[in-house]
């Protein structure tokens, strides 16, 4: 269909719109939360200021800021060293400790050593697990932002001040003073169930250790891989499983009586109910394979990249080696020679990589994907729980470190619309999400990671709400949420740069009466 012109089309079209009862979707502004994103930070005035250089380690601080909502405190440290990891590293690069007090109560953060202790004394230590602690993004950056909840350490509450420093590597000249004056948010709360256009759910999981087919927490993780009821899932660390026996775990998780079909490689599997072509990678890092889905075809991706390590180790470095061999993967798909050509036909369709990347040293490997040029040019949008804001998909209570966001969803623009993704924790649900899910609390607790599940659209990116058009509903979209801010290729952010502007309504009017396919 001929595409009109969006200057002609913009007057009568918005004021049609402006008479509509109400948007398809609405994107209201994301508050400060811990995510690794800081664009939320902007309007925060800046809490304390230290000279850059005057570091006797690696944490050399340039400034702080800091709100709050009820008892829980949020901090954005900013660094002049963008090659650091709070949580591990080179010994000589020395330790940051947080240092907060009310009264004559304090608790210290000692990032390195992973640990806290109350009042001063490190042999009266607290677990992170008792004050909410969070902290993002988990590979190396310049900036961080960190959580915690001062009611159950320094016996903090709404009204108090509190005083805030830091000691090892560098200090501010005097500490700073931050009242807790904000009231306590509740938990925004998403939709368990797909939205409507849905094209395919996907569904990932790192099952920890063979846990599909493990005899007492198979069950647990069949309740929740059952309960989503995804297109496509993607399992990492089925280490001693192989494709007939997980096709077969996944029939009696399902009482539908379904059949499965698996592409397995490593300790990484593609399953769906749909047909799977599965594409030889020749590492056991990751599979891929192209699942045709009724809404169209798509290339899958489930990696499992390097565990462990810091910024420049040979961890890492594996890793980024991991990721470019996924972008040649993807670059192979794209030019048509992967399987000898027969998959050339489908050389368009959108492209997924999921799966656990633990990125807990560079951001290297998420840029090869991400970059255009000579990358595959992805999207990574955070993915946020279904209970909450947090971005973290793996916690261990009985582990030093702490929650991280290492799983995943990298996607084409092109033929994907995210209609709504999220983290799932069966801990964080309520009664009735339990019984709609089919799940019980205890269930995610199975493994050490959360499951992401997302719901998507296969058609153009400037189909706002994906039904496969381009039109008025999608105009109203982007009207209903101009200006605000959002999660990047959230709802009518259809450029990904984090608001809902101009360049999206640009997009709209241009593909305007627009007829998209997935590919």
């Amino acid at each position: 269909m001929a595409r009109g012109n969006p200057m002609v089309l913009c007057g009568s079209m918005v004021a049609v719109v402006s008479m509509a009862l109400g948007p398809a979707c609405s994107t209201p502004g994301v508050p400060i939360s811990v995510d690794g994103m800081l664009s939320d930070w902007a309007g925060v005035a800046t809490l304390a200021s230290d000279p850059s250089g005057d570091a006797s380690g690696a944490f050399d601080l340039t400034s702080i800021s800091a709100t709050s909502a009820g008892t829980i405190l949020r901090l954005r440290l900013d660094l002049s060293n963008a090659s650091v990891n709070l949580q591990d590293g080179n010994a000589g690069d020395g330790t940051l400790r947080i240092e907060i007090a009310r009264g004559g109560s304090s608790l210290t953060v000692d990032m390195r050593d992973r640990s806290a202790y109350l009042n001063g004394n490190t042999g009266n230590t607290i677990h992170w697990t008792n004050f909410a602690w969070n902290q993002a993004p988990t590979f190396a950056s310049s900036a961080y932002e960190v959580s915690l909840d001062l009611g159950p350490t320094v016996g903090a509450s709404v009204g108090d001040t509190i005083s805030i420093n830091f000691s090892g590597s560098d200090s501010l000249s005097s500490s700073a003073s931050f009242a807790l004056t904000a009231p306590a948010v509740p938990d925004p709360v998403g939709q368990l169930g797909r939205p409507a256009n849905t094209g395919m759910r996907l569904a990932s999981l790192n099952t920890l250790n063979t846990g599909i087919t493990n005899g007492s927490r198979g069950p647990r993780l069949g309740r929740v891989i059952a309960g989503v009821d995804a297109d496509v899932y993607c399992f990492c660390e089925e280490y001693n499983s192989n494709a007939g026996q997980i096709a077969s775990e996944m029939a009696g998780f399902f009482s539908n009586g379904s059949s499965w079909n698996v592409a397995k490689e490593g300790d990484n599997a593609i399953v769906s109910e749909h047909p799977v072509t599965q594409v030889s990678t020749g590492t056991s890092s990751y599979a891929a394979a192209l699942v045709e889905l009724p809404a169209g075809p798509v290339f899958v991706l489930c990696v499992h990249l390097k565990c462990c390590g810091f910024v420049g180790d040979s961890s890492d470095n594996q890793r980024v080696s991991q990721a470019q061999g996924v972008a040649q993967l993807i670059a192979d798909f794209r030019a048509g020679t992967v399987s000898g050509g027969a998959l050339a036909a489908y050389a368009s369709a959108p492209v997924m990589v999921t799966g656990d990347w633990n990125l807990v040293g560079s951001r290297t490997p998420l840029d090869i994907l991400e970059d255009d040029v000579p990358g595959p040019g992805l999207v990574a949008p955070a993915v946020r729980h279904l209970v909450g804001s947090e971005t973290y998909t793996w916690l261990s209570s009985t582990s030093s470190f702490w929650p991280g966001r290492l799983d995943l969803m990298a996607y084409s623009m092109e033929g994907f619309r995210r209609l709504q993704a999220y983290a799932l924790d069966t801990a964080e649900l309520d009664a009735g999400q339990l019984a709609q899910l089919g799940a019980l609390a205890s269930d995610s607790a199975a493994s050490d990671h959360l499951m992401l599940v997302a719901d998507f659209a296969l058609t153009c990116k400037s189909d706002a709400d994906g039904d496969g058009v381009v039109n008025l509903d999608d105009i109203q979209n982007v009207l209903f949420s101009f200006g605000q801010e959002t999660d990047p290729f959230a709802c009518a952010d259809l450029d990904g740069n984090g608001f809902v502007d101009l360049v999206d309504l640009q997009a709209v009017l241009f593909d305007f009466g627009q007829l998209c396919a997935s590919w």
